[in-house]
């Protein structure tokens, strides 16, 4: 595992986002949070190594279309969904695009810290 990895986490959920950052620090990650895709868009840099926690319902742009605008700038960034929705064939159109994973919630921390992990740790963090 790469030591400067920053796992980013995409929920407008404030408490969603707080689970997440608690189970990944707990893994001695660093995290860095945002309430939008929006602004996580301003402050992304396509060519840091990251791991993405990424909401799939949020207001404006959905995680569907984070998954799409992250192809768009070929920015190789290990995607993990949270939803709570969670269904095949949402779970099928997110991984055939790319996704290295899918947890539904409310997320059981020590799961999300192991889908992380192996997120950053597969092919795409290479």
């Amino acid at each position: 595992m790469r030591k400067s990895t920053t796992v980013y986490i995409v929920d407008d959920d404030p408490i969603c986002r707080e689970l997440a950052e608690f189970a990944i620090e707990s893994g001695g990650l660093r995290t860095h949070s945002f309430d939008s895709a929006a602004s996580f868009f301003a402050a992304f840099k396509p060519d840091e190594c990251a791991c993405l926690v990424l909401d799939m319902n949020m207001p404006g742009m959905n995680g569907f279309d984070v998954q799409l605008k992250l192809r768009e700038l070929s920015a190789a960034t290990p995607v993990v969904f949270a939803t709570a929705e969670a269904d095949v064939a949402t779970a099928r159109v997110v991984l055939r695009n790319g996704a290295c994973d899918i947890i539904q919630k409310p997320i059981d921390p020590r799961e999300l810290l192991r889908l992380v992990r192996r997120a950053i740790e597969g092919p795409l963090a290479a």
